[in-house]
């Protein structure tokens, strides 16, 4: 029974040390307990030590949804991407995640998306000569002028200005 909160520790990657303490080793303990109910005792108080060590270490559920938005741009950040689009996909009003979205990152979700193709574009820009409007259709803009807007106000200079220059 005693095996359960250290392989639950394993499973979630919490250090043993950092649940239970450092050079706590959990069944030397248990065995050095003279009676049953002294190692009864013991184990439920290993349990509990793991469920508030879980408790307290929990992400909160702004920070799920901020990551799930940060995954949701990494695989479709090709596509024609908005807010709306994840806020129809999570059934959460997009005013809403725009908070979430702000309260992590400090940005807008647009700006952040922005930021995200301008640095998959660079070394597309920088390993390939394909024309900067094929470079902003693989990225995700549909509009090599928007494109271009973009990468100038990220990097400071133009896509064909960046390749050119590295």
């Amino acid at each position: 029974l005693l095996m359960t909160p250290n392989h639950i520790a394993a499973e979630l990657n919490l250090s043993a040390g950092a649940v239970f303490g450092k050079g706590c080793n959990l069944y030397r303990q248990l065995e050095q307990l003279p009676g049953v109910e002294e190692k009864e005792h013991y184990i439920l108080q290993a349990f509990g030590k793991l469920t508030e060590y879980i408790r307290l270490h929990k992400p909160s559920k702004t920070m799920e949804l901020y990551q799930l938005m940060l995954g949701y741009v990494a695989e479709h950040y090709q596509e024609d991407l908005s807010l709306n689009d994840i806020s129809y996909q999570l059934q959460l009003s997009p005013s809403y995640l725009s908070s979430v979205f702000k309260e992590y990152h400090h940005s807008t979700f647009l700006e952040y998306v922005n930021q995200y193709r301008v640095a998959k574009a660079k070394p597309l820009l920088l390993n390939s000569q394909e024309p900067v409007s094929a470079i902003a259709q693989r990225v995700g803009c549909a509009n090599v002028n928007t494109f271009i807007r973009i990468f100038k106000k990220e990097e400071g200079v133009t896509p064909g200005q960046f390749r050119s220059r590295s």
